[in-house]
């Protein structure tokens, strides 16, 4: 389900559907802990608590989740169900399935650094990208970053069914990726080097009375849309730039920092490292030929092997410090192919990535 095409109302309904939900899956998952003999005490929404939970929910993973998956319905794609799937379809309904459980796992954790937390709607401000309307956790006295407003959120909910899926095709999933990535997606300074253990924070879910489930919570909405016709396109603002591939159109340099914009001058320590492993895979992904951290961090200028765009990277004390993106020949889609990867980097880093002129001081 692409959450960018939503309507604000369907995006909102989507969000509902995943608070309500939230008891009923966590008590799932509590008992698919506890059926299998999973770490249910060291799950106490500690940060380093997401290694043992990956490692066993990789090993369900590979084990076809033991069918405790068996007549699920993933909620992001519905579509994905029923007895007629291919074995890959199957194993991606499964990972699916699962990552709808393994979401609010770590919405307790996040409680857990901020007790104030809420599910909410992003809302990608101007251009839109493909994290618009996503339900996201919202981090209440954490701002969203330099020269933006709101506050932090964290978005998770369409990403974590892809752990498993990976793993069962490719069999290589670092256990401690889970955590890396939740704090990768974190404000600088929110997590704490050394969290004190505590009780398990699933266990109590074990014996939760609840009410029946409502029907908000047990029938995902997507399930509706896939009948609908699709909502009316978004304002042409928020679009972005080059709607037609084969048009005219004026393309903007972008820039890819952390840090106050005086650091683009001649203060470049001003700015804050960047991983240059995770750019140059951001690079990769958008067309980029070649690239490693290395070369990176080499400071060279390199060119797009199908002329869409001259990239040049700035660096500092043998970091990267900042990544100037400099449109050549692009089309829309090979614009949005590099672009896309780069800005989901830069919600992920609380980076800036933005037009050269609209770099925030």
């Amino acid at each position: 389900m692409d959450f960018d095409e939503l309507s604000s109302a369907q995006a909102a309904q989507f969000c509902e559907h995943v608070v309500a939900r939230e008891p009923y899956l966590l008590r799932e998952l509590a008992s698919w802990m506890d059926q299998t003999g999973g770490p249910l005490d060291q799950m106490d929404a500690s940060v380093d608590s997401l290694v043992p939970l990956l490692e066993w929910y990789l090993d369900l993973a590979r084990a076809d989740f033991l069918g405790l998956t068996e007549g699920l319905v993933p909620s992001l794609f519905p579509k994905i169900s029923g007895p007629d799937l291919t074995a890959e379809l199957e194993r991606s309904r499964q990972s699916l399935v699962g990552g709808d459980r393994l979401v609010h796992y770590v919405r307790l954790v996040l409680a857990r650094l901020v007790p104030e937390s809420y599910w909410g709607v992003y809302r990608s401000p101007g251009v839109i990208d493909n994290l618009h309307h996503q339900p996201a956790v919202f981090l209440p006295g954490w701002p969203s970053g330099p020269g933006r407003r709101g506050e932090w959120s964290v978005i998770f909910a369409a990403t974590l069914g892809a752990l498993a899926g990976a793993h069962v095709r490719k069999g290589t999933v670092e256990p401690d990726r889970l955590r890396s990535a939740l704090i990768a997606r974190c404000p600088r300074g929110l997590v704490p080097a050394r969290q004190e253990r505590l009780a398990s924070v699933l266990r109590p879910y074990l014996d939760l009375a609840l009410p029946s489930m409502p029907m908000i919570a047990r029938v995902t909405p997507a399930q509706a849309w896939l009948h609908e016709p699709p909502p009316p396109p978004p304002p042409a603002r928020a679009r972005a730039r080059g709607a037609d591939d084969e048009g005219d159109e004026d393309w903007e340099s972008l820039i890819l920092a952390r840090g106050p914009g005086a650091g683009l001058e001649d203060e470049p320590w001003l700015l804050d490292p960047l991983s240059a492993d995770r750019i140059a895979a951001a690079l990769a992904e958008g067309g980029f030929k070649g690239l490693d951290a290395a070369t990176l961090l080499g400071g060279a200028e390199f060119e797009h092997p199908d002329g869409v765009a001259h990239v040049m990277v700035a660096t500092h004390d043998g970091a990267v410090r900042a990544v100037h993106i400099q449109p050549v020949d692009p089309t829309a889609r090979s614009w949005e192919r590099l672009i896309a990867p780069l800005r989901m980097l830069a919600v992920e880093l609380g980076a800036n990535l933005v037009p050269e002129g609209e770099y925030p001081d």
